[in-house]
C-alpha cells in the first residue's frame, strides 16, 4: 500500500481509509483515538493526502501538486489546529505572540512535515485557544482553493476547552460542502460525548515491537541493532516514545530508574525529596517527559511482577537489568504490584491535569514505599493500566 510518509503499523485503519476514499463516502468528522504514539496524527495527515491527491490511480501518488503541498503541510485545503500560548487576539490566535514564539511555531510545523510522528509542542502552550476555532470557522466557509476536500486536523483534541468544544460543535454537525474534521486524541475520555457522537470512530492499537523496530529504520539513524531492540521494548507500543529514546543515553536513563527505585525502597525523606525535585524538573522540559519516565517505572514494576510469576527472561522489557530485578523480587516478597501500578497511573492522571504536581509526586513515592514493603494501610483505587503480567503482545 503506497503512502505519502512511512506509516508505522496500523494497516487495518489505512485500509479502511482507502476504502472510504474509493467509495467517495466521507463523514463530516472522524475521531482518531488510542494510546499515545500509535500514529494517529501521522495517519490523519495521510488521510488528508489521500483526499486531496489529484491522481486518477493509486492515492496518494506522492508526485502531484496536491501531494507535494501536503508533504510540506502547506496545502491550501489543510487547516491544522494545536495548542498555542496565550496572546491578545480574540479571533487571530497569533496576535500578541512574540516573534520568537512565531518562529518556534513555524519550526514545529516544519519538523512535523519532515516527520509526522513529531509532536507540535510550543512552550507555555497549554490549551487549544478559542481564537483558533473562531479563525477556522471564518476561513472554512470560503470556497475550495484546490480540487479535493477541506480538512481540519485537530491535534491533541483533548486540549480544547469547554468553550472551544461548544464553539466547534455546530460546524462539525453541519460543515460546509466538501469538508471533514479529524480529531486526534490519546485521551478519548476527555472528549465530550456531543463531539464523539458526531464522529466516525477510528480506534488505534498499540504497535508491536517488530513494527517499532521497522519504524525506527525509517525515522531514526541507529547503528546498534541491540539498542534498537531495547528501545522498541521500552517504548511499549508508543512510537513517539521510541523516537525520543533514540536520542537518549539508555544507560544513563536506566541509572536514573535505579536511583528512583532506591529512593522509594529506602523511604528516607531527603532521598524522596531529591527525587521529587528531579521529577518536577522534568516538567520544565515537557509534561510528556515526566509522563514517559513514570511509564518506564511502570514497565520496570511490571517486569518485576512478571519475573516473580514466570521467571521468563524473554518477556521482560529490561532484560539487561535482570540481576537487579531478581534481587528486588527476592528481597520484597510482599510487594503489592497491583497497587503500585494503580498508584503510578493515578499520579500520571494528576500530573496530566496539573493537579498539585509536587504533592502528587511526593505522595506517590511515600505510598510506593509502603506498597513495596507490603504495608499499605488501605486499598488503592484507580484505573488499572496495561502494565501487568497479562499484557504481553
Amino acid at each position: 500500500m503506497k503512502t505519502l510518509f512511512p506509516i508505522v503499523g496500523q494497516r487495518a485503519i489505512l485500509e479502511m481509509l482507502h476504502q472510504i476514499a474509493e467509495n467517495d463516502r466521507y463523514a463530516n468528522a472522524y475521531l482518531f483515538h488510542g494510546p499515545r504514539g500509535t500514529g494517529k496524527e501521522a495517519v490523519a495527515i495521510e488521510f488528508a493526502a489521500i483526499m486531496n491527491c489529484q491522481s486518477e490511480d493509486e492515492r496518494p501518488c506522492g508526485t502531484c501538486k496536491g501531494c507535494k503541498q501536503m508533504r510540506h503541510l502547506q496545502h491550501p485545503n489543510l487547516t491544522q489546529i494545536f495548542a498555542l500560548p496565550g496572546g491578545s487576539g480574540d479571533r487571530d490566535p497569533l496576535k500578541g505572540l512574540s516573534e520568537s514564539v512565531i518562529e518556534d511555531i513555524q519550526e514545529a510545523v516544519l519538523n512535523k512535515s519532515e516527520n509526522p510522528y513529531q509532536k507540535i509542542r510550543i512552550q507555555r502552550a497549554q490549551n487549544i485557544k478559542i481564537s483558533s476555532i473562531r479563525q477556522m470557522q471564518k476561513n472554512i466557509h470560503m470556497g475550495l482553493a484546490e480540487s479535493g476536500r477541506k480538512i481540519v486536523l485537530i491535534f491533541e483534541a483533548e486540549r480544547m476547552s469547554t468553550e472551544a468544544f461548544n464553539s466547534i460543535l455546530k460546524i462539525v454537525e453541519e460543515p460546509p460542502p466538501h469538508t471533514s474534521f479529524i480529531f486526534c486524541t490519546g485521551a478519548i475520555h476527555l472528549i465530550p460525548e456531543t463531539i464523539q457522537s458526531r464522529c466516525q470512530m477510528a480506534p488505534f492499537r498499540l504497535l508491536t515491537t517488530e513494527e517499532i523496530i521497522n519504524g525506527l529504520d525509517d525515522y531514526a539513524s541507529l547503528e546498534s541493532g541491540e539498542k534498537v531492540k531495547r528501545i522498541a521494548r521500552m517504548a511499549n507500543g508508543d512510537f513517539g516514545f521510541a523516537l525520543a529514546l533514540a536520542d537518549r543515553n539508555l544507560e544513563e536513563l536506566e541509572a536514573q530508574i535505579v536511583k528512583f527505585l532506591q529512593a522509594i525502597m529506602g523511604g528516607k525523606p531527603l532521598a524522596i525529596k531529591e527525587q521529587v525535585d528531579y521529577l518536577r524538573s522534568l516538567t520544565s522540559e515537557s509534561g510528556l517527559t515526566l509522563y514517559r519516565f513514570l511509564q518506564l517505572i511502570q514497565l520496570w514494576m511490571r517486569d518485576a511482577h512478571l519475573w516473580s510469576e514466570t521467571e521468563n527472561l524473554n518477556q521482560l522489557v529490561f532484560q539487561q537489568m535482570i540481576d537487579k530485578i531478581k534481587k528486588f523480587v527476592e528481597h520484597y516478597e510482599y510487594m503489592d504490584y497491583d497497587s503500585a501500578q494503580i498508584l503510578l497511573e493515578n499520579a500520571v492522571d494528576f500530573i496530566e491535569r496539573n493537579v498539585y504536581i509536587r504533592l502528587a509526586l511526593y505522595s506517590l513515592q511515600v505510598q510506593l514505599h509502603q506498597a513495596i514493603h507490603g504495608k499499605l494501610q488501605e486499598k488503592i483505587y484507580g484505573h488499572r493500566h496495561r502494565y501487568n503480567p497479562n499484557s504481553i503482545r
